[in-house]
């Protein structure tokens, strides 16, 4: 993984780092200060987590592609795109920073969101999809962290393009669209449609559906996770107070179906903003009602009468017709006291009988038949849902493997529901998308199994390190371990524990910087012991002679020496032809 930079780091000649604000799939994002404008500005690196070449061109196509979106998109909600460079083969994307907060924090600070707050965040944020969808950009990934509130600004700005997909597509023969490339699944899960999360495709009302997911999570301050039922429907409502008319709009854009959802961000303005067309269409249509009602009561007033100049002159029966009529009427009402009772009869069996009844239980949904298939879908869907929950909020290991046998077990009980069972359809359709769940969790799994194999690694490392007996081998030793740990995913469960680990580990390697720095240099540690200079009054004696040993030839004494010649007051001997050696 390619190493962070460090402040006061510069870029191109031109960019100073000054901290690192956030890191993600694809690479980090800095602040940094744009030495030729004199401001800040927001500095993304291209630095993906996943090494391999397959996911790391895909990443890197991305990244380059955002660039290019945003070079292309120039709205007052959008941050201002500067430019993209690449400098000692490290990629970089430059944008105006916004200074400001995201809607995530406003409502992790506390701060709640009136009806009236989200009808006119709804209608800012609507402008700038539409405008982005003009250009054929989806963004995938709206959430309330990818929102912004600007200081002292009143309108919100879409941030974070990193995962867009740019609709380039052509007309073909057909008529319909054929894409560049291969869907990638992207997005939160919590927020994204199911055609996102199933197999990547979208379309420009899967953000209206992300949109309207976040619009509730700020109506109600609550998690999304908390607002469906077992059965993955949305219930929202309960938890807050609005008017109908915005319940029904935002119910509209969480419908499963994409062709059930309005279809463009200019539908859904025109939806709010409708409220006097909607009244005077409500009164004109009344007007219409009461038109017609005037217009049956005079034809029914005319089939009595008979138009005749200014006035209306009755029509008058024969009389013998007026009791033929009461005599029909009183036969009519002895056959209905018969007939009624033996419907009433008859309808009560059958409504007993209807569920061994095929061509009755059928249409009632209540074929005695169906019934075991029916409890073990509702069960499966509740156990996937409860799967769903659990994997989304794992703390640990041990609960993302909890979530992924029970999402398991619920694909295992629908697949078991056979093909003449009523709920089988409901059941084909579930399964594709509970089996993409499971492959996710299956991922994640595998991906916290290798961020525990790189701890243990960088653990057994630092073991090491104290077992030296120099100072500069310890320090390397930690080194290898804290590097190995920053290969370690940032989102990884064990994310905690990895950084006390570093933090620790960056403490002893300070430790043992000190304590070389203060240990005394070899020459002032051990000084080399100096050899004493021979006195000149000392005499050293030859190697060839014994001045106390007697001569060999000898048996007597030697005579007395001759005194030095640098002793002038030495007396003279006696005999001076004699040497003493």
């Amino acid at each position: 993984m390619i190493p962070e930079l460090s402040a006061t780091t510069l870029i191109k000649e031109r960019y100073v780092i000054d901290r690192i604000l956030g890191q993600g799939g694809f690479g980090r994002t800095y602040l940094a200060s744009d030495k030729q404008k004199n401001n800040y500005c927001v500095l993304k690196e291209f630095a993906p987590s996943n090494t391999k070449p397959e996911a790391l061109q895909k990443a890197r196509e991305l990244f380059i592609r955002e660039a290019k979106i945003l070079d292309k998109c120039n709205h007052r909600q959008i941050p201002e795109f500067v430019e993209w460079f690449e400098d000692n083969d490290r990629l970089f994307i430059v944008q105006e920073f916004v200074n400001g907060k995201t809607y995530w924090d406003l409502r992790l600070q506390g701060q709640t969101f009136a009806e009236k707050d989200i009808v006119q965040w709804l209608r800012d944020i609507l402008e700038v999809l539409e405008y982005i969808h003009g250009k054929g950009i989806i963004h995938r990934d709206i959430s309330p962290d990818n929102i912004m509130l600007p200081q002292g600004k009143s309108k919100p700005v879409l941030i974070d393009f990193g995962v867009v997909k740019y609709a380039e597509t052509q007309l073909i023969s057909s008529g319909g669209f054929a894409s560049s490339s291969q869907p990638t699944q992207v997005g939160k899960v919590a927020y994204a449609p199911s055609e996102q999360l199933r197999g990547g495709e979208c379309y420009p009302n899967s953000d209206l559906y992300a949109l309207a997911v976040t619009a509730i999570v700020l109506l109600t301050g609550k998690e999304p996770n908390t607002l469906r039922n077992y059965d993955g429907d949305w219930e929202w409502r309960s938890h807050v107070n609005v008017s109908d008319k915005l319940a029904i709009i935002v119910d509209k854009m969480l419908q499963e179906k994409p062709s059930d959802r309005y279809q463009s961000a200019r539908d859904v303005l025109n939806a709010i903003d409708n409220d006097r067309t909607t009244q005077k269409t409500i009164m004109s249509s009344s007007e219409t009602e009461l038109s017609q009602g005037a217009g049956q009561d005079s034809t029914i007033i005319s089939t009595d009468s008979q138009y005749t100049g200014n006035s209306y002159q009755s029509v008058n029966y024969p009389r013998a017709q007026q009791y033929q009529n009461r005599d029909n009427s009183s036969q009519w009402k002895k056959i209905a006291l018969i007939v009624l009772p033996i419907l009433f009869l008859v309808g009560g069996v059958a409504a007993l009988e209807s569920p061994r009844i095929g061509f009755l239980c059928r249409p009632l949904n209540n074929c005695v038949a169906d019934k075991p298939f029916n409890e073990s879908y509702n069960s499966a869907v509740q156990q996937a849902a409860g799967a769903r929950v659990l994997g989304q909020n794992a703390q640990t290991v041990g609960d993302l493997q909890a979530a992924r046998d029970r999402m398991k077990s619920a694909i295992e009980r629908l697949s078991s529901i056979p093909p003449t069972a009523k709920v089988y359809p409901d059941t084909q359709k579930l399964l594709p998308s509970y089996q993409s769940e499971l492959t996710g969790m299956e991922v994640h799994l595998a991906r916290e199994a290798q961020a525990e194999k790189q701890l243990e690694a960088a653990e057994a490392i630092a073991e090491n390190a104290p077992k030296e007996i120099e100072l500069s081998k310890q320090k390397s030793l930690l080194i290898q371990a804290t590097d190995q740990l920053k290969t370690i995913a940032t989102d990884s469960l064990i994310a905690d524990k990895v950084k006390a680990r570093l933090a620790e580990w960056e403490r002893q390697i300070q430790d043992i910087e000190n304590s070389i720095r203060q240990a005394p240099s070899p020459e002032q540690a051990s000084p080399e012991p100096s050899t004493p200079e021979p006195s000149s009054s000392e005499a050293t004696p030859s190697p060839d002679y014994d001045l106390f040993k007697p001569p060999s030839d000898s048996s007597e004494l030697p005579p007395d020496p001759k005194p030095s010649p640098s002793l002038p007051d030495a007396p003279t001997p006696k005999d001076g032809n004699k040497t003493l050696f």
